[in-house]
């Protein structure tokens, strides 16, 4: 199996601008689905709004970037690697969809409607290749590189499904996210080059670092992967579907018989190949795993944390994850012990002594303590670093809720960012001017 990998000339086919100012996003996680493999990758994340679109590929370290300016159609590439990026108008695509009536279905929380995108057969691919597209109209539409076809799609897509081949690309994950401002940014330092001087070099460029002084390589034969050193020398035979980037010294590694482990930069093995699925987390130093379709957590040594009982499972943030059981979510502690029953279709955020769901399209505020609902009917509401304030959406204006759900802060702003080290981000109604408020809601002009 060849590991999915978005580089330059693959997820990033186009490219975009500068961005205007920063609200709450959309975020979407992506994995992909290959049948003939049976193996499932996360290739993807993403985040969209109305105007804007950012999506890098799923391994984020030295990923390229790619920023769509929807309202301007102008593409903006940042490559990391080369401190480089590149602009070129967005594609006009010439597509016809077929929108599939009184098919309807639910995918992570959100209403998905059906459009199909008919190829026509021919010789060299006889076979139906028309693709299934299941999107949402509650999510902006979201596109990209060579799925820049999705422009035609009236909202975000959940679900792309080719019938030839079976092969799926679907949202692991959908939630609302704050970004700042400099995720948005051509960093001061990058270099602007033309778009034709990045396809001439584009195969004189090594994409394949892994770590320092720590390569990809594939044999032709096998098309199996392993390790090898700057100087070419060979760390580790050609014999894994897959290798990740090392992240706190550990790569995670796909084995023949689609089991997940890791090594350390010497290609030792760390944790045994025995995982369905295997996922790091470095701000807990703890992995994510998957066995016979259910899902726990151990730490970096391999000893458990979470037995592999749930159906579904997160990273412990702010001392919680979300486990689901039969269809519904609930809070799980550190001890592992139960702090909210699962009886929610989707918890969308955490934090200390509170918790957010999604409710008939609408955001909910509820303690963890009691499981009682303190705000109701938000169009957004986000944690902070303040456990007792939470930024809020009512209508098109934002504010901050206290933890009673009670407005602390007054919906006044179009743009307010969560609470970090005491101070927030905020843009007052008709001013384009942003500025820093402390917690109680007072303009700060010179923050320390």
């Amino acid at each position: 199996m060849r590991k999915i990998m978005f580089t330059m000339a693959g997820l990033m086919l186009y490219s975009l601008t500068g961005l205007a100012q920063s609200r709450p996003f959309f975020y979407i996680s992506y994995a992909a689905q290959i049948p003939a493999e049976n193996t499932v990758q996360d290739v993807l994340k993403a985040w969209v709004d109305e105007t804007t679109i950012r999506v890098v590929a799923a391994e984020e370290e030295a990923s390229a970037v790619q920023l769509i300016d929807k309202t301007t159609g102008v593409v903006t590439v940042l490559n990391p690697q080369t401190a480089q990026y590149y602009q070129m108008e967005l594609a006009e695509e010439d597509i016809a969809l077929d929108f599939v009536q009184g098919r309807d279905t639910v995918i992570q929380g959100y209403p998905c409607k059906l459009a199909v995108l008919h190829v026509t057969p021919n010789e060299e691919n006889p076979e139906d290749q028309s693709v299934e597209i299941w999107y949402t109209e509650k999510i902006p539409a979201l596109f990209w590189g060579q799925f820049d076809f999705l422009q035609k799609v009236p909202g975000a897509t959940l679900s792309i499904n080719w019938r030839a081949n079976g092969f799926s690309l679907f949202a692991k994950a959908v939630t609302k996210e704050q970004l700042s401002a400099s995720e948005w940014e051509i960093p001061s330092d990058y270099e602007e080059v033309d778009i034709a001087d990045v396809v001439d070099t584009f195969e004189e460029t090594d994409y394949s670092q892994l770590a320092d002084n720590r390569y990809l390589y594939m044999d032709a034969d096998s098309t199996f992967y392993g390790l090898k050193d700057g100087e070419g020398n060979e760390i580790t035979p050609a014999i894994y579907t897959s290798i990740s980037a090392f992240e706190d010294g550990v790569a995670i590694v796909g084995t023949t018989d689609y089991k997940y482990g890791t090594m350390d930069t010497d290609g030792k093995i760390q944790l045994e190949a025995i995982y369905d699925y295997l996922s790091y987390d470095s701000s807990t130093e703890q992995y994510l795993f998957g066995v016979n379709e259910k899902y726990g957590l151990i730490d970096k040594d391999g000893r458990m944390v979470i037995e592999p009982t749930y159906d579904m499972l997160s990273f412990f943030m702010n001392g919680y994850a979300i486990f689901q059981e039969d269809g519904k979510q609930g809070l799980l502690n550190t001890e592992g012990k139960v702090a909210v029953a699962a009886k929610f279709d989707y918890i969308i955020d955490r934090g200390k002594m509170h918790f957010v769901t999604l409710e008939n399209d609408t955001y909910q505020l509820y303690t963890i303590a009691q499981t009682k609902k303190v705000a109701a009917d938000y169009q957004f509401i986000g944690v902070t670093d303040e456990p007792n304030l939470f930024v809020a959406q009512k209508g098109e204006l934002y504010g901050y809720l206290d933890a009673n759900g009670q407005v602390a802060i007054p919906f006044k702003y179009t743009y307010a960012s969560g609470f970090v080290d005491g101070l927030a981000t905020v843009i007052s109604e008709g001013s384009e001017e942003s500025f820093m408020v402390n917690t109680k809601g007072e303009r700060i002009e010179n923050p320390e």
